[in-house]
């Protein structure tokens, strides 16, 4: 699947969409930009997501659906609001919303917004944004799944900002600790991805054979200190 946001496109057509999607089996969802402002855009494969109902506005796309033949889901493409007002609405929209589409959530997109001082370059106190960005991410009971390889993913001459990130319910982290994970894209990719997989599974079966080596060890050390140090 592949959420895109600004697309600046006031029509998008199956041809646009065959042009950014690699398989013949497509199905999408746009909310079209008004003037060359804005533009949200869902692709997907049908053999993978199946769509059974949908809502949408300016600011997001949903779809909720069932994932993988067995995953009831709403999955969320969001291009929010430079305004503190209308993010504010946003997220007032969605949380009412969650109480329609119960089902796990995954939400994607460009919040427009950070959730603390260390994701603003240069920011040096929390704003009121912030505060209710985050009790948003609270009230829908998401996680916020950790970027690799850059601290931002907006800047210009002034400032930098992570703005864009997903937000998963803690199923998705439960279904797919345990799916069996393939890798596509670039060579170096598939094998760094595939040995990150390897050493948490590496980790978790040396866990479960022989428990927490390191506090084992520490254990061992501070009694083998209190029979030095105290003999008697």
């Amino acid at each position: 699947m592949v959420l895109l946001q600004e697309t600046k496109r006031s029509n998008i057509d199956g041809s646009v969409v065959r042009s950014l999607w690699p398989s013949d089996s497509v199905e999408y969802m746009e909310v079209d930009a008004e003037g060359s402002a804005g533009g949200i855009l869902c692709i997907w494969n049908p053999m993978t997501f199946s769509l059974q109902e949908c809502c949408c506005s300016r600011n997001f796309i949903l779809l909720v659906g069932i994932m993988h033949s067995c995953i009831n889901c709403v999955i969320g493409n969001i291009y929010a609001p430079n305004e503190d007002l209308n993010r504010r609405r946003l997220w007032s929209i969605l949380s009412n919303l969650k109480t329609v589409f119960p089902d796990p959530w995954c939400l994607g997109g460009d919040f427009n917004e950070v959730k603390n001082i260390c994701e603003r370059k240069g920011c040096i106190r929390r704003d009121r944004g912030m505060e209710e960005f985050g009790t948003f991410i609270s009230n829908l009971e998401l996680v916020d799944i950790p970027m690799l390889g850059r601290q931002y993913t907006w800047g210009n001459s002034q400032s930098w900002s992570r703005i864009n990130r997903f937000l998963v319910n803690p199923g998705w982290l439960e279904w797919y600790r345990y799916k069996q994970i393939k890798f596509g894209g670039w060579a170096s990719y598939i094998i760094m991805e595939k040995l990150r997989v390897l050493k948490v599974a590496l980790k978790k079966w040396n866990t479960e054979m022989f428990g927490d080596v390191e506090a084992k060890l520490k254990e061992a050390e501070s009694e083998l200190h209190s029979r030095i140090y105290n003999p008697n």
